[in-house]
């Protein structure tokens, strides 16, 4: 009697815990097929004139650091607009494509000018020993261009 007693415990206990792991979490995700709007801009060709001053190079210069190799522990927050290139990439080429960014950013920043021109970019990693710690610093220097006039280009 009480080992069917015991074998009926059992077999409940199985059953309750089948039923709790079948019920327990559940995702639902509705998905939606749409039509997609034909959205194709084409910008029209611009051409824009620029005063350049070629009497002296503006500078820039940006630095970052970096415990273990990925704890950023300075860097800046503000860049230039990026319309040369592109600053994603790997891990040290998106590192220092930012700090060019910020570096030019920075030589910009009084107002002066609108872009820099033939920038000529020093990059240095330093890293200290067992690369716990390493610092990434760049330095711009261009000549600085003002737009003077933006017309729209003739075909």
């Amino acid at each position: 009697m009480k080992q069917n007693l015991h074998m009926k415990n059992l077999t409940l206990l199985i059953a309750t815990l089948t039923l709790v792991a079948a019920t327990g979490c559940s995702t639902a995700t509705k998905t939606r097929q749409t039509t997609p709007f034909p959205t194709v801009i084409q910008p029209a060709p611009i051409k824009v004139d620029y005063e350049v001053n070629t009497r002296e190079k503006k500078t820039g210069a940006a630095a970052s650091s970096y415990l273990l190799g990925f704890i950023k522990t300075s860097g800046p927050s503000v860049f230039a607009e990026n319309a040369d290139g592109d600053a994603r990439g790997s891990l040290l080429g998106g590192r220092i494509n930012r700090l060019r960014l910020a570096a030019v950013h920075n030589a910009l920043k009084d107002g002066s000018a609108d872009r820099l021109l033939d920038p000529q970019y020093d990059c240095q990693v330093i890293t200290y020993p067992f690369g716990i710690f390493k610092r990434y610093i760049v330095t711009v220097k261009g000549y600085e261009a003002t737009v003077r006039d933006i017309q729209p280009a003739k075909n």
